[in-house]
């Protein structure tokens, strides 16, 4: 059928369908103005097209929701940060110690008073050296890249240093070092810490872990995990050495984000943890 060619041009049918499909108010003003449709078919029209923009609008605030918690999830910190490092200890006997939920090997309460938390750069900080005493006490080996004091923690004698490689922070790291002392674990025997570790590790992760003891002695062990496909963290292995001295445990780490660690890696980082030593 062919329009009138009076009707100026919106009021052609064709013009007002492009405005419906395009700039949907702009066209219902004109299909109700000058359409010469049916009042039945003009209805129709409107219902369909608000039912269309509702549907639309609620699809733009769904999947905005969906984008803000996929981006929440992503920056969480705990989806890269290394497991099976016990970082707060209770004044109380192991079993309440071990009983505590694992806490991130880089997470602190950040109600802290400054005092409680320090991040240095300077190994030769005479406070430093004082409060954390007994990890002065260690003789770590490291590779030839440098190694920097990221991140320590003391509170009630226990107490954690976490080295870095030059550029990298506890809280963006590919590779970390860890000692750490435990008073309050005195006369507990290595064996049965790192059997508490494996138990409270296993009911913390859902992914694949493998887990090892070796290199057993009088004075204390060596253990390693490897950890893939977990929900909550990153593919990592750490391997760690207990030691048993008279007034406590020292515990070191070595961990890596990726899994398995090449075979030379392994064996360097096994050799040097060995190699650490304790003053008398």
């Amino acid at each position: 059928m062919v329009e009138a060619t009076g009707k100026k041009w919106y009021e052609q049918t064709w013009v007002i369908v492009l405005f419906l499909i395009f700039f949907w108010p702009v066209g219902l003003f004109f299909m109700w103005k000058f359409a010469d449709w049916k009042k039945s078919a003009k209805t129709i029209v409107t219902v369909v097209i608000s039912v269309y923009i509702l549907f639309c609008i609620g699809m733009v605030i769904l999947f905005s929701v969906l984008g803000f918690a996929a981006l929440s999830e992503q920056s969480n910190p705990a989806d890269t940060n290394p497991i099976g490092i016990e970082e707060d200890w209770e004044d109380e006997d192991l079993s309440n110690i071990l009983d505590e939920t694992q806490e991130e090997e880089t997470e602190w309460d950040l109600n802290n008073e400054p005092e409680d938390v320090e991040e240095i750069a300077n190994e030769d900080n005479t406070d430093s050296a004082a409060q954390f005493s007994r990890l002065e006490d260690l003789t770590l080996h490291f590779d030839d890249r440098d190694w920097q004091v990221g991140f320590e923690h003391e509170d009630a004698g226990n107490m954690m240093r976490e080295y870095v490689v030059d550029g990298e922070s506890v809280e963006a790291w590919t590779e970390l070092v860890t000692a750490q002392f435990f008073p309050d674990l005195q006369g507990i025997a290595p064996t049965d810490f790192v059997d508490l570790m494996e138990e409270s590790l296993k009911a913390d992760v859902s992914g694949e872990l493998e887990w090892n003891v070796f290199n057993e002695k009088d004075d204390g062990l060596m253990y390693e995990f490897i950890l893939k496909d977990d929900d909550l963290h990153g593919d990592q292995h750490e391997v760690a050495r207990v030691i048993e001295v008279d007034d406590g445990l020292y515990v070191l780490h070595y961990a890596i984000m990726e899994a398995p660690m090449s075979d030379d890696t392994h064996k360097q980082w096994i050799d040097r943890l060995g190699k650490v030593t304790v003053k008398n």
